[in-house]
């Protein structure tokens, strides 16, 4: 089976790490298939490549949290990553893939209100899954995305 992987990370430091986790795969399971990976970031993914089948993404999730934020907080966070989501969620469609995943932050303020990223999705069709653990204070939403017209 002829499966081409790619990868992409704007940090040289995960790109290298990803390289050793692909050559203990190839060595543990003898996994011939073929890997790229690139510097660079998930908002320009059309200018590494054209077109792939399926996308797995988790984007930067935001700062990490070591107590509930507060509301305020909550809304800034979420209108820094607001643009990059939605750039990634362009570069999936200019890329036409049949599926990707997507993992997307859910916050929980101090409240216990859930805030959420506002996507576009209308050009997609959507499955959404709900991670979270009882301690952590950041959740996340798993969009599986199709394309309605590719």
């Amino acid at each position: 089976m002829g499966i081409e992987c790619y990868g992409l990370d704007k940090k040289a430091e995960r790109i290298k790490a990803t390289k050793k986790n692909i050559d203990w795969l190839r060595k543990t399971y003898n996994i011939t298939y073929s890997f790229k990976l690139f510097l660079g970031d998930a908002t320009n993914l059309s200018s590494h490549v054209k077109k792939v089948d399926y996308i797995v993404s988790e984007p930067f999730m935001g700062p990490f949290l070591k107590k509930l934020p507060k509301t305020q907080e909550v809304r800034k966070i979420i209108a820094m990553l607001e643009p990059m989501y939605k750039a990634v969620l362009k570069e999936i469609k200019k890329v036409r893939a049949k599926r990707a995943v997507i993992v997307v932050p859910v916050f929980l303020a101090r409240s216990r209100k859930k805030y959420f990223l506002d996507l576009d999705l209308k050009d997609f069709r959507v499955k959404s899954f709900d991670y979270e653990t009882p301690t952590s204070r950041l959740r996340r939403q798993i969009l599986v995305l199709e394309p309605k017209h590719l």
